[in-house]
C-alpha cells in the first residue's frame, strides 16, 4: 500500500493534563508530597513523550507527511493514506470516530502500563511494520462497528467498542424497554451494554457477555444487574444478534444517557426516546491489532 500522508493522533498524558495544562492544585499538591497514588504518572508521561517523539522521527525519516491531531479533536480523512494513533486503546477509539475509509494503525506508547488491545505496535517496531505495510506483507483486520440512531438525531459516531445506555446518575435505576425481533420487555437495571465483536472482551465481557471472533459481523447486548422479582424470568437479558438485525431500546428515564466507546462521547436519552442500533456503520480496517493480547481472553 501507499503511505505518503498520515494523521498522527496523540494523547496528552494524565501528568501533562493535570500538572501542566490545567495546573490542578490538588494534583500538584500530591506531586509535592510524593503521594504513592500518583507514583506511576511521571514515568508513564516520560514513556509516552519518548514514544511520540520516536514516531515523529520515524515518519520524518520515511518522508511521510504528518498531520498532527490531538485525540479530543475530530479530523477529515481527505488526502490521508493512513491514520496512526499514539497512546492506548482510548486514543485509538477516539481517533476511530473520525475514520470511515482510511486504514488505522495503533501504536502503544506505554506497553508496560497499557492494555493496548488495538495497539499491537510500539515505537520500537513501527518502522519495520510500516515497511511491511508498504510491501503488502501484512494483512489488516476488518472490524464491524455499530450505528445508533434516535428519534431526535442520527448519531454520526461509529462505535467500535461498546454502547452503554444507562441513567446519567450512576446510583439511579435505569428503566428501559427492549425490543428484539418479536419480543418486547420492560426492564429495571443499571444499564444495557451493546457491543460488536471488537468490544466483546471489554466491559460487556466483565458483565458476563460472550467473546465473539474479532472479525465476526454479529453483535450482542447484555443487561447489567437486572432487577427481577422472585419467580420472574426475562427473555431479553442478553442475546447475540445477526448482522441484519436491529436492536431497539426505549427510554423510561427522565435523565437517561447514551455513552459511546467510553465517557468522552455521550448523548441525552430522555423519557420516551427510541434508540435503534445496527451494524450499518462503516467497517474499520485495522493494522497492528494485538492478537496475542486478545488470545489471553479465550
Amino acid at each position: 500500500m501507499k503511505i505518503k500522508s498520515v494523521a498522527l493522533v496523540y494523547k496528552k498524558s494524565s501528568y501533562e493534563l493535570y500538572a501542566k495544562v490545567r495546573k490542578d492544585h490538588h494534583f500538584l499538591n500530591l506531586i509535592e508530597r510524593a503521594h504513592p497514588i500518583i507514583g506511576r504518572f511521571v514515568p508513564s508521561h516520560d514513556a509516552h513523550e519518548a514514544s511520540v517523539n520516536e514516531v515523529r522521527s520515524i515518519l520524518k525519516k520515511m518522508n511521510i507527511r504528518v498531520k498532527n491531531v490531538y485525540r479530543a479533536k475530530s479530523f477529515s480523512e481527505k488526502g490521508l493514506d493512513l491514520v496512526i494513533t499514539v497512546g492506548g486503546d482510548g486514543t485509538f477509539l477516539d481517533a476511530s470516530h473520525s475514520v470511515s475509509s482510511v486504514p488505522i494503525l495503533g501504536v502503544n506508547s506505554n506497553p508496560d502500563d497499557s492494555v493496548g488491545m488495538f495497539c499491537g505496535v510500539t515505537s520500537q517496531t513501527l518502522e519495520s511494520y510500516l515497511h511491511l505495510m508498504i510491501e503488502d506483507r501484512v494483512s489488516p483486520t476488518k472490524m464491524t462497528r455499530l450505528k445508533i440512531q434516535t428519534d431526535s438525531r442520527q448519531i454520526q459516531t461509529p462505535v467500535l467498542n461498546d454502547i452503554l445506555i444507562t441513567n446519567s446518575t450512576p446510583a439511579a435505576t435505569s428503566r428501559i424497554e427492549i425490543v428484539s425481533g418479536q419480543v418486547r420487555e420492560e426492564i429495571k437495571c443499571s444499564g444495557i451494554w451493546i457491543s460488536p465483536a471488537a468490544g466483546s472482551t471489554a466491559g460487556i465481557r466483565s458483565a458476563g457477555g460472550k467473546i465473539l471472533p474479532i472479525e465476526s459481523k454479529r453483535f450482542q447486548f447484555l443487561v447489567r444487574e437486572p432487577y427481577l422479582l422472585p419467580g420472574h424470568k426475562s427473555k431479553l437479558i442478553s442475546k447475540i444478534l445477526k448482522p441484519q438485525e436491529t436492536l431497539t431500546v426505549y427510554s423510561k428515564m427522565r435523565t437517561g444517557g447514551i455513552y459511546l466507546d467510553g465517557s468522552h462521547r455521550s448523548h441525552r436519552f430522555p423519557l420516551g426516546e427510541k434508540a435503534m442500533i445496527s451494524t450499518k456503520a462503516p467497517i474499520l480496517v485495522v493494522y497492528g491489532f494485538n492478537k496475542r493480547r486478545r488470545a489471553l481472553f479465550k
